[in-house]
């Protein structure tokens, strides 16, 4: 059935190209291959190891992804990607689902649009989605937060399908599109009761309103019953979070909030992804957004000129839900992560497709500056995903203002930073560097870290276990420190061995070990909670070979900050050869006679450092492949 807004249109007739569901197709297949080649969030490797244990028959979860450690959602996350995994178990699994869900919005919004406007209209309503700005963030996210987009489109076409013929079978569908919304993030939950009121608006008395509404309700409530029976076993956990959380959090959507979101909206997320992405110069990056900026002011202003009315209603709407949902996000939380933005996206997607399609009933003058300004966006969008879809071994990362929250708050412009090494690992390497690993182990440094933040995923597909890896401290077993590939190439040595995009080496001597990881707990953030810290000024002493590196190495990166001074070698100063956030690497002078003795500065706990020395494989013993 379709609307009098559609049957008033001539576009609205034209049936779809065959060459749009390909470019739709195209941008699924681009976000899935992004996304195979990046390294994930420790919420990634969460929903990896929960999609592993469910296809291995290992944990039934009864709850879900926790939202800032307070409120914990319904298991549905979990067990699609664990059918997923347990259909196709390979690491990639889980991201490349993740990002196809995520870009289910290209076809729905299509689906969408060609209901009230034809093909053009559906073409420009899922093509609003691939501009450049916070949709670009989804993947950086990679965890249900990522779907968000998705899932409010579903709901959206849910609503509508229930409009069209109310019913109950219809109405547990529109149960199902408002509980996705949900589980893809709570932030979707004042968009999702509007839907839901807007669709059961349509039916013909209360009686049958009420029926559908409780059906709509039964369907959230039994997503949710795991959980909630999870809670009454646990004392219900949640209730005292929340209890506290206001007094702990206390969030006010005061105006100036208010007007940096919408601002946040119109340009942050897109100057973000110019100056710290694609690091394009000034003068380009300056242009590109007086282009973006001016296209987004053009297309508001010529959805609100529209020639149709019920097009008009709708820029209205959604210049009223807008602010509605910018103050509704911004008194969740004092601060605003950029995955809590998500929800507000589908919003202006309709205000761009809406202008563009209004620019275009001017003639081919207008119809080619439309095509402009999709080429410029797309092609600034492919290059973003480009630069998304391998780790970078070093980036310009922004720094925040002093008391700002840099990405976790996206009502801050950012401006300034610094560019510094990066430490991350594609999901697919963290399986492959476990080969060597079914033994008894201890892991230092770069080797460490991954492990620890992949929760033994690797681990447990290869060896079935994984309590035989002790991440740092004394050493137990084979001894064995793991760097990054470019670390090794930036420090001027070569490793023992090389797998993935990692070298490691068995240790030399031991300079300081402190107590060995607790092992890292699966649906927590940070993956050890309640770690003891103790950061204090204190020297690492020991000694080395001649010529030998040695790495100070930090395993408490989210409790404690952590700072190396500079080094003395037998009484000279020493500066750091390579530095990144968890590790500072000296080399001891060469021509020395004798075993270096080495005095290092440290700022950490105690606890949570190693230091240990390793040579240079090259200078005697080749690296093995």
């Amino acid at each position: 059935m379709r609307s009098a807004d559609a049957a008033a249109h001539p576009a609205a007739d034209s049936a779809p190209a065959a060459w749009h569901w390909l470019l739709l197709t195209a941008l699924i297949v681009l976000q899935s291959w992004t996304a195979a080649g990046m390294a994930g969030t420790p919420d990634t490797l969460r929903d990896l190891y929960f999609a592993q244990q469910l296809a291995a028959g290992q944990q039934w979860p009864l709850a879900g992804p926790v939202i800032y450690n307070t409120l914990h959602l319904g298991p549905v996350w979990y067990y699609l990607l664990g059918l997923a995994m347990w259909l196709v178990p390979h690491p990639l699994t889980v991201p490349v689902l993740t990002a196809a869900i995520a870009g289910l919005k290209y076809p729905l919004a299509y689906v969408i649009g060609r209901r009230y406007g034809g093909a053009r209209l559906g073409l420009l309503f899922a093509l609003a989605f691939f501009a450049p700005g916070w949709s670009s963030f989804i993947l950086a996210a990679m965890t249900h937060t990522t779907v968000v987009e998705s899932a409010m489109l579903f709901g959206l076409w849910c609503a509508l399908y229930y409009r069209d013929r109310p019913g109950p079978t219809r109405a547990l569908l529109l149960g199902l599109g408002a509980t996705l919304m949900f589980h893809a993030h709570p932030t979707t939950l004042l968009i999702g009761s509007l839907l839901v009121a807007y669709a059961t608006a349509a039916t013909a008395g209360w009686a049958t309103r009420a029926r559908d509404l409780v059906l709509v309700a039964a369907v959230g409530l039994l997503s949710l019953l795991p959980m909630l029976i999870e809670q009454m076993l646990n004392g219900f956990a949640d209730l005292n979070t929340l209890g506290s959380y206001a007094g702990r959090d206390p969030a006010v959507p005061t105006a100036a909030r208010l007007v940096a979101m919408l601002l946040s909206l119109a340009g942050y997320g897109a100057e973000y992804t110019l100056r710290y992405w694609l690091e394009l110069p000034d003068a380009a990056r300056r242009a590109l957004m007086i282009l973006h900026l001016l296209a987004l002011a053009a297309c508001t202003l010529l959805a609100l000129s529209s020639r149709c009315r019920e097009r008009r209603r709708i820029a209205v709407l959604m210049l009223i839900l807008l602010p509605l949902q910018s103050a509704f996000v911004l008194a969740l939380r004092p601060v605003t992560p950029y995955w809590m933005i998500f929800a507000h996206l589908p919003l202006v997607a309709v205000l761009v497709a809406l202008g563009l399609e209004r620019l275009c009933e001017f003639g081919r003058a207008a119809q080619a500056t439309v095509a402009i300004v999709l080429l410029v966006w797309s092609t600034w969008s492919v290059a973003i995903y480009v630069s998304l879809s391998h780790p970078p071994e070093e980036a310009y990362i922004p720094v925040a203002e002093p008391g700002r929250h840099g990405l976790m708050d996206v009502i801050h412009r950012l401006t300034k930073g610094e560019r510094r090494n990066i430490l991350l690992l594609a999901m697919n390497d963290r399986y492959t560097i476990t080969t060597p690993l079914c033994g008894q182990t201890t892991l230092y440094a770069h080797y460490a870290e991954f492990i620890d933040q992949s929760l033994g995923v690797g681990l447990l597909v290869r060896c079935g276990r994984k309590d035989q890896v002790q991440i740092g401290g004394p050493p137990q077993g084979r001894a064995l420190i793991g760097l990054r590939d470019h670390t090794w190439a930036l420090i001027g040595a070569t490793p023992q061995q090389r797998i993935a995009h990692l070298g490691y080496s068995d240790i030399g001597q031991m300079l300081h070990a402190g107590r060995p990881s607790p092992p890292a707990v699966a649906g927590k953030f940070p993956a050890h909670p309640d770690l003891p810290v103790q950061p204090q000024d204190f020297v690492v002493r020991g000694e080395s070979a001649p010529g030998e590196f040695v790495v100070v190495s930090h395993r408490a990166a989210f409790h404690e900050p952590f700072e190396v001074g500079r080094a003395s070698a037998d009484g000279e100063p020493i500066e750091a050869v390579y530095r990144d956030h968890i590790t500072a690497i000296f080399r001891a002078p060469t021509a020395a006679t004798a075993a270096v003795r080495w005095e290092i500065p440290v700022h950490a706990s105690p606890d949570h450092v190693d230091a240990v020395s390793v040579a240079d494989a090259g200078n005697g013993q080749a690296a093995k492949p």
